[in-house]
């Protein structure tokens, strides 16, 4: 993606994705909203498995083992939280999870990856850029090119928002810490 995708943008894909209610909506829905919440890679997102999650009183942690930043997988150990968001219920990972589970019942049940299966980054990409395509006139009317967006415009996205969406912005390191950037 050459430019980062707005938190509003990222909303409005939320809502297209929630009121096409298909189960490839609801896949790409979960895999959207972990990506922005993760600030992480596809490849990251892609290899999330149940063994890496872990509910903490209001909050879900997921671990990630091994990431482009840190390849010897030596900050296995530090999860990065997810919170749900009752304001916002269409932005929402865990109620995007609910609703994909609710669809896939059977892969929490045999204890595998959140996205089985092979090339899932791929079908992601695929039909991330189909939603943008399929809705270009609702985004041109929100004043967003889509043809600007990829799938990379979701984590520049989330860093910026991160950044300068809040007052005050949470410490710099923080961020680059979440999205697993090197500091220096």
């Amino acid at each position: 993606g050459k430019e980062a995708l707005s938190f509003a943008t990222y909303q409005l894909a939320c809502e297209l994705l929630i009121e096409d209610g298909s189960a490839e909506s609801m896949f790409t829905l979960l895999w959207l909203t972990l990506q922005w919440n993760l600030i992480a890679r596809s490849e990251a997102v892609e290899m999330i498995s149940f063994k890496q999650m872990k509910w903490d009183a209001d909050h879900l942690k997921i671990y990630i083992p091994k990431n482009k930043s840190d390849p010897l997988g030596e900050n296995k150990d530090e999860p990065r939280h997810v919170y749900t968001n009752p304001v916002s219920p269409s932005v929402c990972p865990i109620r995007a999870m609910a609703s994909y589970l609710l669809l896939f019942p059977n892969i929490a049940s045999d204890g595998q990856k959140l996205f089985p299966g092979t090339k899932q980054r791929g079908r992601f990409n695929r039909l991330f850029h189909e939603l943008l395509v399929k809705n270009k006139d609702t985004f041109l009317s929100h004043g967003v090119d889509p043809s600007l967006l990829g799938t990379h415009s979701i984590r520049k996205g989330a860093a910026t928002y991160c950044c300068a969406g809040v007052v005050p912005a949470p410490p710099v390191v923080s961020v680059c810490l979440r999205a697993g950037w090197s500091l220096g």
